[in-house]
């Protein structure tokens, strides 16, 4: 198998015949675009362990993560992280928080802050996605969990975790469900009432277990720390700053 750049410059890999006429037969026969040579390195995840496995006479049930697949993970882990500290660094951690109430920038934060908020728990309750959904598959907590032949002690590890994570992600699953992934025409028409609310801290324990499970699969596949950006409290310091000093567009 040899890596290349496909069209639209999504990196692909190119594969031995004898892999290709495998792969087909793996894939079902409903998907014809699978029937060529060039596949996707997430969608091969599966299917590549599943054809060493044949090859070698070694019985595999699930695959091996590759690298590509875990970045692209933590990709949505990192802005996660970002979107919800930017939201509580601007607005719940600011000791200036006042002067964005300033009658002349009231409105203007107001919609950064609902936009933040919306966005990192419509980012959180898909990391909670079932690992697959009919034909497809997600790229969630239990998708990392389940499809990786992970050591036992590794694997527990990680499903306790996902645990500690469950409980926030239960007290906003129905704001994702009826609010922020559908109008919910029930929800919209009924009596006025928070859908989303949990205990002060849980957020803040939710994100540590978050990087902890991150820190755990990074050192594990990829043999090296897990790193996201943690300049967001430096960069709304910057902005405030600025802002308060009337500089602020400078």
């Amino acid at each position: 198998m040899e890596e290349e750049v496909g069209p639209r410059g999504r990196k692909i890999l190119r594969l031995s015949d004898d892999c290709t006429q495998y792969l087909v037969q793996w894939f079902p026969a409903k998907q014809p675009h699978y029937s060529t040579k060039y596949y996707s390195i997430c969608q091969l995840d599966r299917a590549v362990a599943a054809y060493k496995s044949t090859n070698t006479g070694k019985e595999l049930n699930v695959a091996h993560h590759s690298k590509e697949t875990i970045y692209r993970f933590f990709g949505l882990c990192d802005w996660l992280i970002q979107t919800y500290d930017f939201r509580k660094c601007l607005f719940d951690d600011n000791p200036d928080e006042g002067a964005l109430r300033d009658k002349r920038h009231e409105h203007f934060f107001y919609r950064i802050h609902v936009t933040f908020q919306e966005s990192w728990m419509q980012q959180l309750a898909k990391l909670h996605d079932p690992a697959k959904q009919g034909a497809h598959f997600n790229l969630s907590l239990e998708y990392i969990i389940e499809y990786h032949d992970w050591e036992p002690d590794i694997k527990q590890e990680l499903q306790n975790l996902k645990d500690e994570m469950n409980v926030l992600y239960l007290l906003i699953r129905d704001a994702r469900n009826k609010l922020l992934s559908h109008n919910d025409y029930k929800t919209m028409h009924g009596p006025d009432k928070y859908l989303g609310e949990f205990e002060e801290g849980e957020d803040i324990k939710y994100f540590s277990s978050l990087k902890e499970f991150c820190e755990k699969v990074s050192q594990d596949v990829c043999d090296e720390p897990f790193l996201y950006d943690d300049m967001v409290q430096n960069d709304v310091d910057v902005f405030m700053s600025q802002f308060i000093g009337g500089k602020a567009g400078e």
